[in-house]
Protein backbone atom coordinates (compact mmCIF):
# COMPACT_ATOMS: atom_id res chain seq x y z
CA UNK A 1 0.00 0.00 0.00
CA UNK A 2 2.81 2.41 0.91
CA UNK A 3 4.54 1.71 -2.42
CA UNK A 4 1.32 2.36 -4.34
CA UNK A 5 0.69 5.52 -2.30
CA UNK A 6 4.18 6.80 -3.08
CA UNK A 7 3.55 6.13 -6.78
CA UNK A 8 0.22 8.00 -6.62
CA UNK A 9 1.89 10.91 -4.81
CA UNK A 10 4.58 11.04 -7.49
CA UNK A 11 1.94 11.11 -10.24
CA UNK A 12 0.06 13.88 -8.43
CA UNK A 13 3.27 15.90 -8.02
CA UNK A 14 4.07 15.39 -11.72
CA UNK A 15 0.60 16.59 -12.71
CA UNK A 16 0.80 19.62 -10.39
CA UNK A 17 4.23 20.46 -11.78
CA UNK A 18 2.92 20.15 -15.34
CA UNK A 19 -0.02 22.42 -14.62
CA UNK A 20 2.13 24.97 -12.77
CA UNK A 21 4.65 25.03 -15.64
CA UNK A 22 1.90 25.64 -18.17
CA UNK A 23 0.31 28.43 -16.10
CA UNK A 24 3.65 30.19 -15.59
CA UNK A 25 4.51 29.97 -19.28
CA UNK A 26 1.00 31.06 -20.23
CA UNK A 27 1.25 34.16 -18.05
CA UNK A 28 4.55 35.02 -19.72
CA UNK A 29 3.10 34.45 -23.19
CA UNK A 30 0.02 36.55 -22.39
CA UNK A 31 2.29 39.41 -21.29
CA UNK A 32 4.33 39.17 -24.50
CA UNK A 33 1.32 39.33 -26.82
CA UNK A 34 -0.59 42.09 -25.04
CA UNK A 35 0.35 44.59 -27.74
CA UNK A 36 0.03 42.11 -30.60
CA UNK A 37 -2.95 41.07 -32.64
CA UNK A 38 -4.91 38.36 -30.87
CA UNK A 39 -4.53 34.95 -32.47
CA UNK A 40 -7.51 33.26 -34.03
CA UNK A 41 -9.14 30.75 -31.67
CA UNK A 42 -11.43 28.07 -33.04
CA UNK A 43 -14.36 26.85 -31.00
CA UNK A 44 -14.26 23.36 -32.55
CA UNK A 45 -12.69 21.26 -35.27
CA UNK A 46 -15.43 22.18 -37.76
CA UNK A 47 -14.68 25.90 -37.54
CA UNK A 48 -10.99 25.08 -37.88
CA UNK A 49 -11.52 23.12 -41.12
CA UNK A 50 -13.61 26.00 -42.47
CA UNK A 51 -10.72 28.45 -41.92
CA UNK A 52 -8.20 29.57 -44.54
CA UNK A 53 -5.05 28.12 -42.96
CA UNK A 54 -2.74 26.63 -45.62
CA UNK A 55 -0.16 24.55 -43.72
CA UNK A 56 -1.24 22.19 -40.92
CA UNK A 57 1.39 20.27 -38.97
CA UNK A 58 0.08 17.22 -37.09
CA UNK A 59 2.37 16.38 -34.19
CA UNK A 60 2.56 14.22 -31.09
CA UNK A 61 4.35 11.42 -29.31
CA UNK A 62 5.07 8.26 -31.26
CA UNK A 63 2.17 5.83 -31.49
CA UNK A 64 -0.68 8.21 -30.60
CA UNK A 65 -2.31 8.24 -34.07
CA UNK A 66 -0.72 11.14 -35.96
CA UNK A 67 -0.91 9.46 -39.36
CA UNK A 68 -4.53 8.39 -38.85
CA UNK A 69 -5.51 11.94 -37.84
CA UNK A 70 -3.51 13.45 -40.72
CA UNK A 71 -5.33 11.15 -43.12
CA UNK A 72 -8.69 12.01 -41.55
CA UNK A 73 -8.04 15.75 -41.85
CA UNK A 74 -6.94 15.28 -45.45
CA UNK A 75 -10.22 13.52 -46.26
CA UNK A 76 -12.26 16.35 -44.75
CA UNK A 77 -10.34 19.01 -46.66
CA UNK A 78 -10.70 16.94 -49.82
CA UNK A 79 -14.48 16.98 -49.34
CA UNK A 80 -14.40 20.71 -48.64
CA UNK A 81 -12.59 21.58 -51.88
CA UNK A 82 -13.98 18.87 -54.15
CA UNK A 83 -16.55 21.03 -55.95
CA UNK A 84 -14.06 23.88 -56.34
CA UNK A 85 -11.53 21.51 -57.90
CA UNK A 86 -8.81 22.50 -55.42
CA UNK A 87 -6.16 19.97 -54.40
CA UNK A 88 -5.10 18.79 -50.94
CA UNK A 89 -1.73 17.22 -50.11
CA UNK A 90 -0.69 15.07 -47.16
CA UNK A 91 3.10 14.95 -46.72
CA UNK A 92 4.85 12.49 -44.43
CA UNK A 93 8.06 14.01 -43.01
CA UNK A 94 8.59 11.06 -40.66
CA UNK A 95 11.56 8.89 -41.77
CA UNK A 96 9.41 5.89 -40.74
CA UNK A 97 6.61 6.62 -43.22
CA UNK A 98 3.14 5.25 -42.45
CA UNK A 99 0.90 6.94 -45.04
CA UNK A 100 1.15 4.02 -47.44
CA UNK A 101 0.13 1.61 -44.69
CA UNK A 102 -2.69 3.89 -43.57
CA UNK A 103 -4.32 4.14 -47.01
CA UNK A 104 -3.27 0.64 -48.16
CA UNK A 105 -1.67 2.27 -51.19
CA UNK A 106 1.97 2.73 -52.15
CA UNK A 107 3.23 6.33 -52.05
CA UNK A 108 6.66 7.79 -52.85
CA UNK A 109 8.44 11.15 -52.79
CA UNK A 110 6.28 12.19 -55.76
CA UNK A 111 2.67 13.24 -54.98
CA UNK A 112 0.26 10.43 -55.85
CA UNK A 113 -3.52 10.69 -56.06
CA UNK A 114 -5.31 8.66 -53.39
CA UNK A 115 -7.58 6.02 -54.86
CA UNK A 116 -11.31 6.93 -54.91
CA UNK A 117 -10.49 10.63 -54.32
CA UNK A 118 -10.34 13.19 -57.10
CA UNK A 119 -8.32 15.89 -55.31
CA UNK A 120 -6.44 14.21 -52.43
CA UNK A 121 -2.73 13.46 -52.88
CA UNK A 122 -0.08 11.87 -50.65
CA UNK A 123 3.70 11.85 -50.69
CA UNK A 124 6.35 10.39 -48.40
CA UNK A 125 9.19 12.88 -48.43
CA UNK A 126 12.77 11.61 -48.44
CA UNK A 127 14.73 14.23 -46.51
CA UNK A 128 18.09 12.77 -47.55
CA UNK A 129 17.26 13.31 -51.23
CA UNK A 130 16.07 16.84 -50.49
CA UNK A 131 19.28 17.63 -48.62
CA UNK A 132 21.47 16.26 -51.41
CA UNK A 133 19.51 18.08 -54.11
CA UNK A 134 19.72 21.46 -52.40
CA UNK A 135 23.38 21.04 -51.44
CA UNK A 136 24.22 20.26 -55.07
CA UNK A 137 22.23 23.27 -56.28
CA UNK A 138 23.96 25.54 -53.77
CA UNK A 139 27.51 24.43 -54.60
CA UNK A 140 26.90 24.52 -58.36
CA UNK A 141 25.79 28.13 -58.11
CA UNK A 142 28.68 28.99 -55.78
CA UNK A 143 31.12 27.60 -58.38
CA UNK A 144 29.39 29.33 -61.30
CA UNK A 145 29.50 32.67 -59.48
CA UNK A 146 33.20 32.78 -58.59
CA UNK A 147 34.68 36.05 -59.81
CA UNK A 148 38.27 37.22 -60.27
CA UNK A 149 37.95 40.19 -57.93
CA UNK A 150 37.55 37.89 -54.88
CA UNK A 151 40.44 36.08 -53.24
CA UNK A 152 39.81 32.42 -53.95
CA UNK A 153 41.06 31.21 -50.55
CA UNK A 154 38.71 33.59 -48.79
CA UNK A 155 35.93 32.58 -51.16
CA UNK A 156 36.41 28.90 -50.32
CA UNK A 157 36.46 29.75 -46.61
CA UNK A 158 33.09 31.46 -47.05
CA UNK A 159 31.63 28.41 -48.75
CA UNK A 160 33.04 26.10 -46.07
CA UNK A 161 31.68 28.34 -43.29
CA UNK A 162 28.25 28.43 -44.88
CA UNK A 163 28.17 24.66 -45.37
CA UNK A 164 29.11 24.03 -41.73
CA UNK A 165 26.41 26.20 -40.18
CA UNK A 166 24.39 24.32 -37.51
CA UNK A 167 21.39 22.59 -39.06
CA UNK A 168 22.33 23.51 -42.63
CA UNK A 169 21.59 20.06 -44.04
CA UNK A 170 18.14 19.76 -42.44
CA UNK A 171 17.30 23.36 -43.36
CA UNK A 172 18.30 22.63 -46.96
CA UNK A 173 16.06 19.56 -46.94
CA UNK A 174 13.11 21.51 -45.57
CA UNK A 175 13.69 24.30 -48.10
CA UNK A 176 13.70 21.75 -50.89
CA UNK A 177 10.39 20.30 -49.68
CA UNK A 178 8.65 23.67 -49.41
CA UNK A 179 10.00 24.71 -52.81
CA UNK A 180 8.46 21.61 -54.39
CA UNK A 181 5.18 22.20 -52.55
CA UNK A 182 5.04 25.78 -53.83
CA UNK A 183 5.34 24.51 -57.41
CA UNK A 184 2.47 22.06 -56.94
CA UNK A 185 -0.21 24.63 -56.09
CA UNK A 186 -2.14 22.82 -53.33
CA UNK A 187 -4.83 24.66 -51.41
CA UNK A 188 -3.96 22.95 -48.12
CA UNK A 189 -0.89 20.94 -47.12
CA UNK A 190 -1.03 18.62 -44.10
CA UNK A 191 2.32 17.57 -42.65
CA UNK A 192 2.29 14.17 -40.98
CA UNK A 193 5.34 14.73 -38.80
CA UNK A 194 7.83 12.59 -36.95
CA UNK A 195 7.54 12.32 -33.13
CA UNK A 196 7.81 15.66 -31.35
CA UNK A 197 11.56 15.66 -30.61
CA UNK A 198 12.48 15.26 -34.28
CA UNK A 199 9.85 17.78 -35.36
CA UNK A 200 10.96 20.50 -32.93
CA UNK A 201 14.51 20.19 -34.29
CA UNK A 202 13.26 20.34 -37.88
CA UNK A 203 11.32 23.53 -37.16
CA UNK A 204 14.25 25.18 -35.39
CA UNK A 205 16.71 24.66 -38.27
CA UNK A 206 15.43 27.43 -40.60
CA UNK A 207 15.52 30.00 -37.78
CA UNK A 208 18.91 28.75 -36.60
CA UNK A 209 20.29 28.93 -40.13
CA UNK A 210 18.97 32.46 -40.57
CA UNK A 211 20.56 33.56 -37.29
CA UNK A 212 23.89 31.99 -38.31
CA UNK A 213 23.72 33.69 -41.70
CA UNK A 214 23.01 37.09 -40.09
CA UNK A 215 25.99 36.62 -37.74
CA UNK A 216 28.23 35.68 -40.66
CA UNK A 217 27.25 38.78 -42.62
CA UNK A 218 28.38 40.96 -39.70
CA UNK A 219 31.88 39.47 -39.75
CA UNK A 220 34.71 40.86 -41.95
CA UNK A 221 34.53 37.80 -44.18
CA UNK A 222 30.78 38.27 -44.37
CA UNK A 223 31.19 41.58 -46.18
CA UNK A 224 33.16 39.73 -48.82
CA UNK A 225 30.30 37.23 -49.07
CA UNK A 226 27.85 40.10 -49.62
CA UNK A 227 30.11 41.44 -52.37
CA UNK A 228 30.12 37.99 -53.95
CA UNK A 229 26.33 37.78 -53.88
CA UNK A 230 26.00 41.28 -55.35
CA UNK A 231 28.37 40.28 -58.13
CA UNK A 232 26.42 37.09 -58.78
CA UNK A 233 23.23 39.11 -59.24
CA UNK A 234 24.97 41.48 -61.65
CA UNK A 235 26.09 38.46 -63.64
CA UNK A 236 22.50 37.29 -63.85
CA UNK A 237 22.99 34.38 -61.45
CA UNK A 238 20.92 35.14 -58.35
CA UNK A 239 20.25 31.59 -57.14
CA UNK A 240 22.03 32.09 -53.81
CA UNK A 241 20.06 35.21 -52.96
CA UNK A 242 16.93 33.33 -54.03
CA UNK A 243 17.81 30.64 -51.49
CA UNK A 244 18.17 33.24 -48.72
CA UNK A 245 14.85 34.76 -49.76
CA UNK A 246 13.25 31.31 -49.66
CA UNK A 247 14.63 30.86 -46.15
CA UNK A 248 13.14 34.18 -45.05
CA UNK A 249 9.85 33.30 -46.70
CA UNK A 250 9.80 29.91 -44.94
CA UNK A 251 10.39 31.54 -41.57
CA UNK A 252 7.63 34.06 -42.25
CA UNK A 253 5.14 31.36 -43.23
CA UNK A 254 5.94 29.18 -40.22
CA UNK A 255 5.37 32.13 -37.85
CA UNK A 256 2.24 33.43 -39.59
CA UNK A 257 -0.81 32.06 -37.68
CA UNK A 258 -3.02 32.75 -40.70
CA UNK A 259 -0.83 30.49 -42.83
CA UNK A 260 0.59 27.81 -40.50
CA UNK A 261 -0.63 26.05 -37.38
CA UNK A 262 -0.15 22.88 -35.37
CA UNK A 263 -2.61 20.30 -34.13
CA UNK A 264 -1.28 18.15 -31.30
CA UNK A 265 -2.40 14.53 -31.14
CA UNK A 266 -2.32 12.67 -27.84
CA UNK A 267 -3.78 9.96 -25.67
CA UNK A 268 -4.98 10.51 -22.08
CA UNK A 269 -1.82 9.31 -20.35
CA UNK A 270 0.82 11.26 -18.47
CA UNK A 271 3.75 10.82 -20.88
CA UNK A 272 1.68 11.94 -23.88
CA UNK A 273 0.20 14.94 -22.06
CA UNK A 274 3.58 16.00 -20.71
CA UNK A 275 5.36 15.64 -24.07
CA UNK A 276 2.65 17.67 -25.84
CA UNK A 277 2.90 20.39 -23.20
CA UNK A 278 6.67 20.70 -23.59
CA UNK A 279 6.30 20.80 -27.37
CA UNK A 280 3.58 23.45 -27.23
CA UNK A 281 5.86 25.65 -25.12
CA UNK A 282 8.66 25.16 -27.66
CA UNK A 283 6.31 26.22 -30.45
CA UNK A 284 5.34 29.33 -28.47
CA UNK A 285 9.03 30.21 -28.07
CA UNK A 286 9.46 29.93 -31.86
CA UNK A 287 6.32 32.07 -32.41
CA UNK A 288 4.55 29.17 -34.12
CA UNK A 289 0.81 28.86 -33.62
CA UNK A 290 -1.16 25.95 -32.14
CA UNK A 291 -4.88 25.64 -32.89
CA UNK A 292 -6.14 22.41 -31.39
CA UNK A 293 -5.74 19.08 -29.68
CA UNK A 294 -7.15 15.70 -30.68
CA UNK A 295 -7.36 13.09 -27.92
CA UNK A 296 -7.26 9.55 -29.23
CA UNK A 297 -8.13 6.07 -27.97
CA UNK A 298 -10.74 7.01 -25.37
CA UNK A 299 -12.58 4.19 -23.62
CA UNK A 300 -16.37 4.41 -23.61
CA UNK A 301 -18.18 3.87 -20.33
CA UNK A 302 -20.42 1.10 -21.67
CA UNK A 303 -17.32 -0.96 -22.54
CA UNK A 304 -16.06 -0.98 -18.95
CA UNK A 305 -17.29 -4.48 -18.14
CA UNK A 306 -14.62 -5.44 -15.62
CA UNK A 307 -12.09 -3.86 -13.24
CA UNK A 308 -9.36 -3.69 -15.87
CA UNK A 309 -11.36 -1.42 -18.19
CA UNK A 310 -12.88 0.54 -15.29
CA UNK A 311 -9.40 1.31 -13.95
CA UNK A 312 -8.18 2.29 -17.41
CA UNK A 313 -11.12 4.64 -17.87
CA UNK A 314 -10.60 6.13 -14.40
CA UNK A 315 -6.99 6.92 -15.34
CA UNK A 316 -8.07 8.39 -18.69
CA UNK A 317 -10.72 10.58 -17.05
CA UNK A 318 -8.05 12.11 -14.81
CA UNK A 319 -5.95 13.19 -17.79
CA UNK A 320 -8.95 14.24 -19.87
CA UNK A 321 -9.86 16.59 -17.05
CA UNK A 322 -6.26 17.88 -16.93
CA UNK A 323 -6.18 18.48 -20.70
CA UNK A 324 -9.48 20.33 -20.46
CA UNK A 325 -8.22 22.55 -17.64
CA UNK A 326 -4.95 23.30 -19.41
CA UNK A 327 -6.12 24.04 -22.93
CA UNK A 328 -9.86 24.53 -23.36
CA UNK A 329 -9.63 28.32 -23.16
CA UNK A 330 -6.98 28.51 -25.89
CA UNK A 331 -7.45 25.58 -28.31
CA UNK A 332 -10.27 23.51 -29.71
CA UNK A 333 -10.30 20.02 -28.22
CA UNK A 334 -11.90 17.03 -29.87
CA UNK A 335 -11.69 13.31 -29.30
CA UNK A 336 -11.97 9.87 -30.80
CA UNK A 337 -12.86 6.63 -29.09
CA UNK A 338 -10.87 3.43 -29.06
CA UNK A 339 -11.89 1.29 -32.04
CA UNK A 340 -12.20 -2.52 -31.98
CA UNK A 341 -10.00 -2.87 -35.06
CA UNK A 342 -7.26 -1.15 -37.06
CA UNK A 343 -8.15 2.04 -38.92
CA UNK A 344 -6.69 1.32 -42.35
CA UNK A 345 -7.98 1.80 -45.87
CA UNK A 346 -10.17 4.49 -47.39
CA UNK A 347 -13.44 3.21 -45.98
CA UNK A 348 -12.32 3.02 -42.34
CA UNK A 349 -10.36 6.26 -42.56
CA UNK A 350 -13.42 8.06 -43.95
CA UNK A 351 -15.59 6.67 -41.15
CA UNK A 352 -13.01 7.78 -38.56
CA UNK A 353 -12.79 11.20 -40.22
CA UNK A 354 -16.56 11.68 -40.00
CA UNK A 355 -16.55 10.69 -36.33
CA UNK A 356 -13.99 13.41 -35.60
CA UNK A 357 -16.40 15.98 -36.99
CA UNK A 358 -19.13 14.81 -34.62
CA UNK A 359 -17.11 17.04 -32.30
CA UNK A 360 -17.87 15.47 -28.96
CA UNK A 361 -17.02 17.92 -26.21
CA UNK A 362 -15.60 17.43 -22.75
CA UNK A 363 -17.72 18.06 -19.71
CA UNK A 364 -15.82 17.23 -16.54
CA UNK A 365 -14.39 13.73 -16.50
CA UNK A 366 -16.62 12.35 -19.25
CA UNK A 367 -17.89 13.18 -22.71
CA UNK A 368 -21.29 14.20 -23.98
CA UNK A 369 -22.54 14.63 -27.53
Amino acid sequence: FENEQEKDDTEINDEEELKATFENEQEKDDTEINDEEELTKFKDINSFINSNIKWIFVSGKGGVGKTTCSSALGIQYSNKFKLAGKKVLIVSTDPAHNLSDSFNQRFSDTPTKVESFSNLFCMEYDNKKGIKKTQTEFMENMNKSKTQNINMNDFNDIGSFFQNMPGIDEAFGFLSLTKEIKKMDYEVVIFDTAPTGHTSKLLSYPQLLKESYDKMINKPMGQMFKMFMTSSVQNGNNKIIEMIERLNDLNYKLCDPKHTTFICIGIPEFLSVYENERFIQQLFEMNINVSGIIINQLIEKENCVDDFWKNRKKMQDKYIDLIHNLYSSDFFITCSYLEDGEIRGNEKLTAFSNKLLENKQMSGPSFVS
